[in-house]
């Protein structure tokens, strides 16, 4: 199997320059990675790679142009029937639209006097159809989310007449799965006005995911193709296995593991996973009446008992509130009355975020208020490094929130981006 992906992954021309630097070997975390064939410095880009198929996201509206993926323009629908929106004739004629617009109308789909919103959000799991054979092996090694119900599939079979195969609709179902577990989120467009869209990147989705990642990726559009760069975040030695993240790296244990088995379906056993004190920062802490500091006896263990390292208070799993934890993270205090460390790590994000930057330009800081903002950002600059993040994203530049990204989550923490900038010989948050 190792082999086969090899090859087929080399045929697609996926090397940063002329060496292959990486090979697909059996991994200790899951099933096949990514390895590398030379030592990386941090910042040293390893691959780059180009998706199998790109378009929407399932959940998300309003839509772009299918075709050239511009958001913001009036859209028409196509006019020769396949209901999909498209800003112009000329996107209408394009080769890749045309290819699926054959493959909707070959399966008759439903009149409307308007393009659907259905067909759009489906269009991505559709697109799978329509790469080649040695593609779709690519999508059949990669890895698949184990729900069965897709919401790609009930919308596909309410806007069309005619039914699939028995073979295309077990491919469907798979690249539904595939997509759902290996996807990698993208936007296109310029300024504020942005398609969001899901990828797959089989390379990059060849990748095992750790909460303490050495590689993260940014994308750049090159002769009308999303490109995917893989960077290193950490030196990285010849032989070691590349790791990506699926999850918030500033979220604690618990809230990140029940998100990866809500969206992934796997329970994450990675090095930090399995250290109740996250590497001695105490993220996952629960704050005892004592003043100590409440933690898991087994942080991989969702039974097991928390213990106060101060006064040996054994607090059973049934006591405290997580149930539903992604429900925490909007809470400034847990239903059982215990205050978790993380919310003090959130307020200092905010306060970064909205000195200077959301409420009061910084021409308007006070030398105290500053030095306040750089104190917090070396704070929080130190916890990166004590997590073991090295430079990734969360030294980049603002922290933004995402609204409505899913139901499971509302209004948390996306990125934390953090960058040095010089004024007035003090360096702090842009």
């Amino acid at each position: 199997m190792c082999d086969e992906l090899n090859r087929i992954l080399k045929q697609r021309e996926l090397l940063f320059g002329n060496q292959q630097c990486w090979i697909i070997n059996k991994s200790n975390i899951s099933g096949s990675g990514v390895f590398t064939n030379k030592s990386y410095e941090t910042g040293e880009i390893i691959f780059r790679d180009t998706p199998i198929v790109i378009g929407p996201r399932s959940s998300v509206l309003p839509p772009a142009c299918v075709s050239c993926m511009k958001m913001g323009v009036p859209l028409i629908t196509c006019s020769k029937g396949c209901r999909l929106p498209v800003c112009n004739s000329e996107c209408e004629n394009t080769i890749s639209h045309e290819r699926e617009c054959r493959l909707l109308l070959e399966f008759s789909v439903k009149k409307g006097e308007f393009w659907s919103p259905l067909l759009y959000r489906a269009l991505t799991a559709l697109r799978c159809l329509l790469v080649s054979d040695e593609e779709k092996k690519l999508i059949k090694c990669l890895s698949a989310n184990k729900k069965t119900n897709h919401i790609e599939m009930l919308f596909l079979k309410k806007e069309l007449l005619k039914n699939f195969s028995d073979e295309e609709e077990q491919f469907l179902n798979l690249s539904c799965a595939v997509l759902s577990g290996t996807a990698f989120e993208t936007e296109l467009g310029e300024g504020k006005i942005k398609a969001s869209l899901r990828g797959l990147y089989p390379l990059a989705g060849m990748m095992n995911h750790s909460c303490v990642p050495n590689t993260q990726h940014y994308f750049l559009l090159e002769n009308n193709i999303q490109t995917m760069y893989v960077v290193a975040t950490c030196p990285i030695p010849e032989g070691m296995e590349l790791t990506t993240h699926y999850s918030y790296l500033f979220w604690p244990t618990i809230i990140r593991r029940h998100f990866l088995f809500a969206t992934k379906q796997f329970w994450c056993t990675c090095n930090r996973c399995g250290d109740p004190t996250e590497f001695d920062t105490n993220l996952s802490a629960l704050e005892c009446n004592c003043g100590g500091l409440i933690l898991p006896l087994c942080s991989i263990d969702m039974k097991s008992d928390w213990k106060c390292g101060s006064c040996d208070e054994v607090v059973p799993a049934s006591k405290l509130p997580f149930a539903k934890p992604l429900e925490v993270l909007n809470k400034s205090e847990t239903t059982s009355g215990y205050k978790m460390k993380y919310f003090s790590i959130i307020e200092k994000f905010e306060q970064v975020w909205s000195v200077g930057h959301k409420n009061t330009p910084y021409e308007a800081l006070t030398d105290e208020e500053l030095e306040n903002k750089e104190k917090i950002t070396k704070e929080l600059i130190a916890l990166n490094n004590s997590l073991k993040l090295g430079d990734s994203r969360i030294k980049g530049i603002g922290i933004h929130y995402v609204k409505g990204m899913s139901d499971l989550i509302k209004k948390i923490i996306y990125n934390y981006f953090f960058s040095h900038y010089i004024k007035t010989n003090r360096f702090y948050i842009i």
